[in-house]
Order: structure tokens, then sequence, then C-alpha cells
């Protein structure tokens, strides 16, 4: 063998090298391209399965999560909001209420506002809300009311949202000695009028704590969302995660609900507290402003078109108390007012004053009646 023998093979053995090479990373980019397409496939799929529920109001259970580790995590400081994942991010445009898992139920709530419904979505897998009233009044139990009644009822389905209560170190199960499911629940909360100890169980997996309690934040016993009951005759207050030194003003029991949702583990979910809190309040006061000035356009344009009668001038003064409410609504909404106390109160005010006008509108025949 000559030396020009030689030459050639070393030279084909490095050109093999070097396309070998180049194969084998070529299938890595390529593998990683196809994983990473499913991912986003699966986001994709994920977020038209919740905006068909938001839609149409037929809850769903979502279960490609478990197919593909997607590392998610929400973002709902941004506008739009949107979930970012190692894959990608996609935008997140409907009201959601969202905890990743590997199966999560889809479902439609609604606050119903007398002249209006906001309607959200809610995407959560298999969690129990365990409660602490230390202070059970009326107006602690129509808290628990109102946040049961906005998740979903996962009667005979799963993943379960679930419910129960803590007393000091005991964690009660009102249905059969199991915990409940929203409507079971909802009839049982009646039953517990007593003042119980604050929690000190120690919660299990996908379990939040939600205590009731004029300490708040001082009780460093509770490590989940700490309510500070509204004061008489107020229907906003503030809200606390104990193991931090900021608060949160709930106007309605969706706030509640996202921040008991979000938690304040980190690892968890990052500081999902804080980005279910705001998406939704970003959402909300969008949605809300954007209706009040519509209705207040359209109250002026009928009262003015009244036919002349003895009703005219009854529907006319209702009209006249809805719009100047629909207008306080418009200025109110103008700013952050989610993070101002009186504003918060301002803007309860109004939605109370647009309701009793309303609903006078309805009863007089001036109006018809939001189903």
């Amino acid at each position: 063998m000559n030396v020009f023998d030689v030459f050639k093979m070393v030279l084909g053995l490095i050109a093999s090298f070097f396309i070998l090479f180049f194969l084998i990373s070529y299938a890595g980019i390529y593998s990683q391209m196809q994983e990473n397409i499913q991912r986003m496939m699966i986001l994709d799929n994920f977020l038209t399965a919740a905006e068909d529920v938001y839609l149409t109001g037929n809850s769903v259970v979502f279960s490609d999560f478990s197919k593909k580790s997607i590392g998610l995590d929400f973002d709902g400081k941004s506008d739009p909001a949107k979930l970012v994942s190692q894959a990608g991010d996609v935008l997140v445009r409907i009201p959601l209420v969202f905890m990743p898992g590997d199966k999560v139920v889809i479902d439609m709530k609604s606050m119903d506002f007398g002249w209006w419904k906001f309607r959200f979505a809610e995407a959560l897998p298999e969690m129990t809300f365990i409660f602490n009233p230390t202070v059970n009044e009326e107006r602690v139990r129509s808290i628990m009311k109102g946040m049961t009644g906005l998740l979903p009822d996962t009667t005979g389905r799963a993943p379960k949202i679930r419910f129960g209560l803590c007393n000091g170190g005991t964690i009660i199960k009102p249905c059969s000695n199991d915990f409940c499911e929203s409507l079971s629940f909802l009839g049982r909360i009646d039953m517990y009028r007593e003042n119980m100890q604050p929690c000190t169980a120690v919660m299990g997996k996908g379990q939040r704590l939600v205590s009731f309690d004029f300490s708040c934040p001082n009780d460093m016993l509770k490590k989940g969302l700490c309510i500070v009951p509204p004061g008489i005759g107020e229907s906003h207050g503030y809200a606390f995660f104990n193991e931090t030194l900021g608060h949160y003003i709930y106007k309605n029991p969706l706030d509640l609900v996202a921040l008991a949702v979000g938690g304040k583990e980190v690892g968890l979910y990052g500081d999902a507290a804080d980005n279910l809190y705001v998406h939704m309040n970003a959402m909300f006061r969008r949605e809300l402003s954007l209706v009040a000035d519509i209705s207040s356009q359209r109250a002026r344009l009928v009262s003015a078109s009244l036919p002349d009668s003895e009703e005219k001038s009854e529907c006319g003064l209702a009209y006249s108390e809805f719009w100047t409410a629909m207008d306080g609504i418009i200025a109110v909404t103008a700013d952050d007012y989610y993070t101002d106390y009186a504003k918060s109160g301002e803007l309860a005010g109004y939605l109370n004053d647009a309701d009793d006008a309303y609903q006078r509108l309805v009863a007089m025949g001036c109006e018809y009646q939001v189903v």
C-alpha cells in the first residue's frame, strides 16, 4: 500500500467522522424540534378547549398535559396574559383561572351583577380547599359560599375539586368522613357555626388552606391564604399570605379564588397568586369598563326615545340613576382601582346602585331581564 492509498483512507475516515457527527447532531436537533412542536400543539389544544368551554359552558376534562413535560408558568401581568413553556409562549385572551396538572377539569363560571354577568374559565387539577373559620360569622360563611360556588362541581368525574375544614390540628371531612365536592359542601357550610382554632394541621399535596381571622397577617401558624372578614356593611376587605408582608384587596369571591388557587409556595407555580390575581382583575376591569360605557350610552338613547306616558318619567328617572352609576364605574375603572381600598369600595357602591336601578327598570317593564 503506497502513501497515496493511506492518505485516501485517512481522508475517508475524517470525512466519515464529520458526516456521522453532523447526522447525530441533526438527529438530536430534529428530535428536540419535534418534541417542542408536540408541546406547542398541546398548549394550543388546551387553549382551544378552554375557549370553547368559556363560550359554550360545556365542561370538559383535558388530559394531554400528561403526555409531555412542558414546564408551564403563567404570566398574568403581561397584556395579554400568556402561558410560558420551555417550547414557547402562547397568549391567553380569555379570563382564565389556571393551575397546571397532568389532568385538569375545565369549567365556566360567572358572577352575576344583575345587569351584567362576568364569565370566566377555570382549568384546575385535583385540589382540596381547607377552610379555617376562626371567625365564623354570617359574613364569613357568605364568603365561603361565594368561593365554593365559583369553583367547579366535579361530582361523578375526575379530577376532583373538594372541600373540607380545619379546627386546630384536625382536618374535618364533612361528607360521610370524606372531603365534599362543591354542591355538597355548600349544603353543609351553615352546619358549622362555632369559631374554630387556628389550623396547625400539615397540608397535603394539592391542599389549599384558607383561614378567616382578624389577626392576619400576625398569626404565623397559618401558611395559606388568610382573609380578614369585611367590616359590617362592607363588601370588600384584605387578604394576606402569612409568610409575606404584602396584602391584597378583595372585592368579590373571584379575587379570593384566584389567590387561593395560585398559592404562594415557591417553586410550585412561580408567583402565581400575583399572576392570577392581576390577570383576573385586568380582564374584569377591561370588560366592566367596556360594558359600562355601552350601557351608559344605551340607557341615554332608550330614555330619550320613550313614548309619552305616565310611566315615562318613572322610567326616565331610573334610567338616569342607572347611567349615573355606569358613568361612576367608568371613572373608577380608568385606573388600577383594585390596588386602592377606597376606590374598591367606591366601585362596590356604584355596582349596587346600578343593580338597584336596573331591577326597578325591569320591575316597571322598562327593561328586559338579563339571563
